[in-house]
């Protein structure tokens, strides 16, 4: 699928040099105001906190705010994406019938990856980042309140409309924060936070259950990290340090004023 669909795609359509409004200090159409604009009306902007080097992005808030929550969503992903069949047969439910729960679920992937990105066209990131944990949350209590089969497919449908779409919000406002110079690298970064979690949460959940018998502990802890995800990725400065809210133009050195760091 890589090779022959993939590969041809982005061979056709991406280029190492887009024109338009992205960030990275791209040549955009402005109505900033003419006295920022060329005589084409075009102006060259970034972000008060566009970054020349990753390292400058550790000094500054959005990127921890950002990492922490994407490190519970590290946690609460990987944690179901284990131990999910067998919480189900702890309470007699069949794992096809788990695995049905749980397709339908990746399947829901798509909805909430394409509604994010919709609502982030009309809404601030940080509210749809936000309202993505919270719903996730929502889930997990859902799950252990309500029970057996019926609370699997209620937590399947809430939970598979938030799965992704943090991913693709996560990485869209480190690019609108940071720019696009080092994005690989500060993405990398939060990913291997994700990952931290992720690999912790599967093994303390396992070392839980062989001690309780049970999943309501692990998963209930789980839940409760979605609580600070969802504050930490609220609490970020969007509208401060978006280049989206708050663009500067780019000075003669052909980078971000020094002075945003």
């Amino acid at each position: 699928m890589i090779v022959f669909i993939a590969g041809p795609l982005a061979v056709t359509f991406l280029r190492n040099d887009p024109q338009g409004a992205v960030p990275g200090g791209e040549r955009i159409e402005s109505d900033i105001g003419s006295n920022v604009s060329d005589d084409k009306g075009e102006v060259e902007i970034a972000g008060p906190l566009f970054t020349s080097s990753w390292r400058q992005a550790l000094s500054t808030s959005p990127f921890w705010q950002l990492s922490s929550a994407y490190l519970v969503c590290g946690i609460t992903t990987n944690i179901i994406s284990v131990h999910f069949v067998p919480f189900a047969e702890d309470q007699g439910i069949p794992k096809m019938t788990a695995a049905t729960i749980f397709g339908v679920m990746m399947g829901l992937n798509s909805v909430g990856v394409l509604s994010a990105g919709v609502l982030s066209n009309y809404f601030n990131q940080k509210n749809v980042l936000s309202t993505t944990y919270a719903l996730r949350g929502m889930a997990y209590a859902l799950l252990l309140v309500v029970g057996g089969v019926e609370g699997m497919w209620v937590f399947a449908v809430v939970a598979g409309v938030s799965w992704i779409a943090t991913a693709s919000v996560t990485s869209s406002m480190t690019a609108d924060i940071y720019g696009v110079k080092n994005l690989g690298t500060l993405n990398g970064m939060t990913n291997m936070s994700h990952q931290i979690g992720g690999a912790l949460s599967v093994l303390l959940a396992g070392e839980i259950h062989q001690i309780t018998g049970s999943y309501t502990l692990p998963f209930m802890f789980a839940g409760l990290t979605l609580i600070g995800a969802s504050i930490s990725a609220f609490k970020v400065n969007e509208k401060a340090y978006s280049y989206r809210y708050n663009p500067v133009r780019i000075g003669a050195s052909g980078g971000a004023p020094s002075e945003s760091y």
